[in-house]
């Protein structure tokens, strides 16, 4: 059986938001520069930087180096999000959890609604696991991935994303409409036309 891959891609809006936030505390930094440094500026600049490394570090689930991926064979499961891939061989047995992630929007702390943030796939244990979200993989496919990726749980193999090929014959192919008395009508018209 061929591998099945899914390719894994940044959401260019996390990408986005992160360089906005890395602008804002850059913008930090050259202005506190021109500032006299006494201790609430050098807190600011402090507060400003921790709040960059905190945001990449908690949202990692939602980053992909380019050639990201994760591929299904007949022996393992590979997941390459960074510069290494992570291989869980399927004999050892994998571990996988899959967790809706949706966020609640409110305004003046009222509840407006609720946002659809795909799912949370952590695969493995300990210092081995991963995590990673659907949202890194195409729309089109991410339903797929979450099914294959519980297959690979239970030891079969996976799918992907293409639907099943069709074993019907033609000769099961559904007959035709039968003919309306409006369609009869017509043809006359054409036949008389000529």
């Amino acid at each position: 059986m061929p591998p099945v891959r899914y390719p894994l891609r940044t959401p260019p809006l996390y990408v986005a938001l992160m360089a906005i936030l890395c602008g804002l505390v850059a913008w930090l930094l050259v202005a506190s520069w021109h500032l006299a440094w006494d201790g609430k500026h050098v807190g600011v600049v402090v507060v400003g930087v921790a709040t960059m490394v905190v945001a990449l570090a908690v949202t990692g689930a939602y980053r992909a180096w380019p050639g990201g991926h994760v591929t299904f064979t007949d022996d393992a499961v590979v997941v390459q999000r960074g510069r290494r891939p992570v291989r869980y061989v399927r004999a050892d047995g994998i571990v996988a959890s899959v967790q809706q992630v949706n966020v609640q929007l409110t305004m003046a702390l009222v509840p407006v609604g609720t946002v659809d943030r795909g799912q949370l796939i952590r695969i493995g244990r300990g210092p081995a696991q991963v995590a990673l979200s659907t949202l890194l993989v195409p729309r089109a496919a991410r339903a797929a991935l979450v099914a294959d990726l519980a297959r690979a749980v239970q030891g079969e193999p996976a799918t992907g994303a293409a639907p099943p090929a069709s074993t019907s014959s033609p000769a099961s192919a559904p007959a035709p409409a039968p003919r309306t008395a409006a369609e009869d009508r017509l043809d006359a018209a054409l036949r008389d036309a000529e």
